[in-house]
């Protein structure tokens, strides 16, 4: 599987470990989570672009700062 057929279910797994966290993040929160932590390399170019978005998922930089901002962690 390639595209949104593999990236999807991807997200989704990793949007269900932040709510799994945060229960209250809205739509628009859980985005800026995701675009936020997303990582850029020599793949992926300037971000955001037409073929890699916001760049590569980074689920653990994603969750480590759901768990900063829940907290109040710096």
């Amino acid at each position: 599987m390639e595209g949104t057929s593999m990236a999807t279910p991807v997200i989704t797994g990793v949007i269900a470990l932040l709510l799994e966290t945060d229960s209250t993040l809205t739509p628009q929160q859980l985005k800026n989570i995701l675009r936020t932590t997303a990582d850029a390399d020599n793949f992926t170019g300037v971000i955001p672009n037409d073929d890699w978005g916001y760049g590569k998922l980074n689920a653990l930089t994603a969750k480590l700062e759901n768990l900063k901002n829940k907290y109040n962690l710096t």
